[in-house]
């Protein structure tokens, strides 16, 4: 009986051990992912807004797009006034799962630019989500121009562009978009009214 014994405290050891060393990495290492994660919502929010002087990332509030998105917006301010909004959507619509982005918009509500923050698309296909030549088609679309029901992807009879191999992903990216851009319409004087600083 204790030579069966011995293989199963050997494995409980072991697993003790390792879980103690897990715990003891990410206590040391969760305040840098989460600086390098603040960094790159920085960097992205330099690339999707219009030009702001003050720190989107602390300007902050959180809503529910009409279709149960969890929606988080930035505003920034040039001057004192209001030059854009930049909005993160999440959805777990992609083919892999997650994806995260960040769109921003100019005072007429057109999308000035679409960053793709987090994915675990297929590589080669899906991942090139990411790239500028897909983002691009967005850049000037409001959430009525097109009309709201041509936002979605060519294949399902919208204007959008998909990848081809990838039309989850391609769809997931439109949905996500839309679905920001009504969480902003419905929040528009919340947004433009009271400036948080």
């Amino acid at each position: 009986m204790r030579e069966y014994m011995r293989p199963v405290v050997v494995l409980m050891v072991v697993a003790f051990a390792s879980a103690v060393s897990l715990s003891l990495v990410y206590e040391r290492t969760k305040e840098r992912i989460a600086f390098n994660k603040k960094l790159e919502l920085i960097r992205a929010l330099e690339r999707v807004l219009p030009e702001y002087d003050n720190e989107p990332d602390e300007d902050s509030f959180s809503a529910v797009s009409p279709g149960g998105y969890p929606v988080t917006f930035y505003r920034g301010f040039h001057g004192g006034d209001l030059s854009g909004v930049a909005f993160r959507v999440a959805t777990r619509e992609g083919y892999s799962g997650t994806i995260i982005l960040l769109g921003g918009v100019d005072l007429r509500r057109e999308i000035t630019g679409v960053e793709i923050l987090e994915h675990l698309e297929t590589p080669g296909l899906g991942d090139r989500i990411s790239r500028e030549d897909f983002r691009s088609q967005f850049r000037g679309k409001r959430v009525d121009a097109p009309e709201p029901g041509d936002w979605k992807v060519k294949k399902d009879g919208g204007v959008f562009d998909s990848l081809t191999g990838a039309t989850i992903s391609s769809r997931a990216v439109v949905r996500s978009l839309r679905e920001g851009l009504e969480a902003m319409a419905g929040h528009w004087a919340e947004i433009t009214g009271e400036k948080g600083r």
